[in-house]
């Protein structure tokens, strides 16, 4: 029994290896799930290049991506140094071993690189050791610590923007505390500091110079050198003023400020107009009763409003001057336009008293045109001078010769001349072969004005001369000098400063006609500028007056003869429009009459409308092409003359684009003579209407 229970039993030392063997297991389970429930993973690695490892935790594995060591083994080869981004892997090797020349212990934070591609911060901690069979080992702690990081990244972050923050607040003040002390500088003399409770004053700006000796010391040697220095008619305001027990007095009132202005001499020896201005500060740090004072020098101030005075009684006294001018502008035009006035009445009653006498009737005639003539002039110098001061006015370009400029002005000035006994000179130095382009009109009324205005200053059998000189010349432009001069009774030294100013008349009372409305000078002053020229005037009184004029003309080529540009003068009464129809469009009745006698007595068949929609609905209940022209004024009740226009080249009819539409109008500026081209008309007759320029228009389209 005894042999057979020791037979069958197992041996004493394999019990023991068993549970030896199960207890290691129990312990290697233990610190798998200890080590998986801490927020790292453990690597023990051979101490040598590449760092083996010999075992590594599932939370290692967990943290860096991969299913489990196999995987991590397949993957990186067994490496833990794998784990390490390659940049990142020199600085780690180096300082592991510094730390492991030192001690058996390390401790490092590098970025780590996951099986996925992603980084992150990794803590390795860890400890040399030996393993049972003599080799270096290290057991390693690896921690996550990417949160960590980035806080810590965001901490630095906010610390890096709280310093410039910081830094950036330090440069602000000194930057203000700069341009302060630079406004200082700039705006005053002197700043100082003053207190009042110690009398003590201190300047404490360095960088501003001095009104006084001493830039600190005491108050009364301050007011003491300020009433050695102040104008003696100042003194006793500033003691008044500026005293420590005045001011006191003040600020106790509840004043915060005091200014007044003085004059005193500088250290410079000159006399100077400064201001002073103590303002109260409130003392926070003691019961001292503080101030500021600042000092400032008002010399160029003063200087600008002497200045600003003279130019004020200057302008005053152009403003007096001017409205002086224009009151007598007024009174002389009111004496201008009654004197024809007068002469178109008073011969218009003259022929209702001899109406059987044709004669007289016909000389009374001619003497209410010539005076309607001449109101007709004043009134369009006063529009063209409007139109040159707002800037409306606006130069015509015609091709023309110098004859015809010299001929044109000669059919108007020479009778004048000869009524008034006066000899007209014309020295012509130019080739009559050139033609040029611009505005013939307004030459002639340049030369008109200041041929006029020598046969109005010159006395009897008194002498006018004008002169054209051709200076030089290139392939497009010829320079020209105009020279009008006459021994009549000439102008003041004083008078020829202002010849050309609007309204401008010297010695009316001297005149032979006593008419003028002083706008002729100024407005061939204008003209000329317009035309890129100069002028000048030379005179003397009782010797006569010299006009000379440079201007600068564009050479053209002639118009060929009767072609379109040539004029003819056509004797308006003999102008035959028989059975031409047209539609006069007119509101004023006294104005309609007068057009259709002149178009009726020339044998026209007129047909009047009223207003626009009346011409409208004329010419829409015509049959087509029966109106030969419309003459259509502008300004209209209901429908004005342009909405007109526009309506009837509406129509849908044949002859709805091609009838003539001719504006007749008191509208004589040119937007209006571009308002009414843009409304489809074809002519434009400025009122009141001229019987030669109205036939002539007519003749040509009744003619076509």
């Amino acid at each position: 029994m005894e042999e057979k229970s020791k037979k069958g039993a197992p041996p004493m030392g394999q019990g023991l290896y068993e549970r030896m063997h199960h207890k290691l297991e129990r312990q290697d389970q233990q610190l798998e799930i200890m080590l998986s429930q801490m927020p790292g993973g453990m690597v023990v690695c051979e101490v040598k290049s590449g760092v083996p490892a010999l075992w590594v935790s599932e939370s290692f594995c967990r943290m860096l991506g991969y299913a489990d060591e196999t995987e991590f083994r397949r993957l990186t080869g067994g490496l833990a140094s794998a784990i390490i981004i390659p940049e990142e892997y020199r600085r780690v090797c180096e300082e592991q071993s510094a730390q492991l020349s030192r001690g058996d212990e390390y401790s490092l934070e590098y970025l780590a690189q996951k099986k996925d591609g992603r980084r992150l911060w990794i803590a390795d901690t860890g400890r040399r050791s030996q393993s049972a069979d003599g080799r270096e080992i290290l057991y390693s702690f690896l921690m996550d610590i990417s949160r960590k990081k980035a806080q810590e990244q965001r901490m630095a972050a906010v610390e890096q923007e709280v310093r410039m923050l910081r830094h950036l607040q330090e440069q602000q003040r000194l930057i203000e505390s700069s341009l302060l002390q630079a406004a200082a500088c700039t705006a005053y003399l002197s700043t100082m500091s003053l207190n009042f409770t110690r009398e003590t004053y201190n300047c404490f700006i360095a960088e501003q110079p001095s009104f006084f000796a001493h830039r600190q010391g005491s108050l009364a040697a301050l007011i003491a050198e300020a009433r050695r220095r102040l104008k003696p008619t100042y003194l006793k305001k500033f003691l008044r003023t500026f005293s420590t027990a005045a001011l006191l007095r003040r600020f106790q009132r509840g004043e915060d400020e005091v200014y007044d202005e003085l004059q005193a001499v500088g250290r410079d020896g000159e006399d100077h107009w400064i201001s002073i201005h103590i303002i109260r500060v409130d003392n926070p740090v003691s019961s001292d009763v503080m101030g500021i004072c600042l000092l400032k020098v008002l010399d160029r101030q003063r200087r600008e409003e002497r200045r600003q005075q003279e130019l004020l009684r200057d302008a005053l006294d152009a403003a007096r001057a001017a409205n002086q001018a224009k009151l007598e502008f007024l009174s002389s035009m009111s004496h201008d336009i009654r004197t024809p006035m007068n002469a178109i009445i008073g011969m218009s009653q003259l022929a209702q008293l001899r109406i059987e006498d044709p004669a007289y009737l016909l000389e009374c005639f001619r003497k209410i045109d010539a005076s309607s003539a001449y109101l007709l002039s004043l009134i369009n110098n006063i529009l063209d001078m409007s139109k040159i001061e707002t800037g409306k006015f606006k130069l015509g370009q015609e091709i023309f010769g110098l004859d015809s400029l010299v001929e044109g002005v000669l059919e108007i000035i020479q009778p004048q001349a000869d009524k008034l006994q006066r000899r007209l000179h014309i020295e012509r130095q130019f080739s009559p072969q050139r033609s040029y382009r611009g505005d013939l009109l307004r030459l002639k009324q340049i030369f008109l004005n200041l041929l006029s205005n020598g046969l109005k200053f010159t006395r009897e059998k008194g002498h006018i001369t004008w002169t054209i000189q051709s200076l030089d010349h290139t392939a497009q432009l010829e320079h020209l000098r105009f020279v009008v001069r006459d021994d009549g009774i000439g102008m003041s030294e004083a008078f020829l400063q202002r010849a050309f100013h609007p309204f401008e008349q010297e010695a009316v009372e001297s005149t032979q006609n006593h008419v003028g409305s002083g706008l002729g000078l100024s407005i061939v002053y204008n003209l000329v500028r317009l035309m890129g020229g100069t002028i000048s005037v030379e005179s003397r009184k009782g010797q006569g007056t010299r006009f000379t004029l440079v201007l600068p003309l564009r050479l053209a080529a002639l118009p060929e003869p009767g072609g379109a540009a040539e004029q003819r003068e056509t004797d308006w009464r003999a102008v035959r429009l028989t059975g031409c129809p047209i539609l006069l469009v007119e509101d004023n009745s006294l104005n309609r009459e007068i057009a259709r006698t002149l178009l009726e007595r020339a044998g026209a068949v007129v047909t009047e409308a009223l207003d626009g929609r009346q011409a409208c609905e004329c010419f829409a209940a015509s049959e087509e092409f029966y109106y030969q022209a419309v003459l259509m004024d502008i300004r209209m009740p209901e429908m004005d003359g342009l909405d007109a226009a526009r309506a009837i080249r509406g129509m849908d009819r044949a002859d709805a684009a091609g009838v003539p539409i001719l504006a007749m109008t008191a509208n004589a500026f040119t937007e209006d003579r571009a308002q009414a081209s843009a409304a489809g008309m074809t002519g434009y007759l400025v009122k009141p209407l001229e019987p030669a320029l109205l036939f002539a228009e007519l003749e040509r389209i009744c003619k076509t």
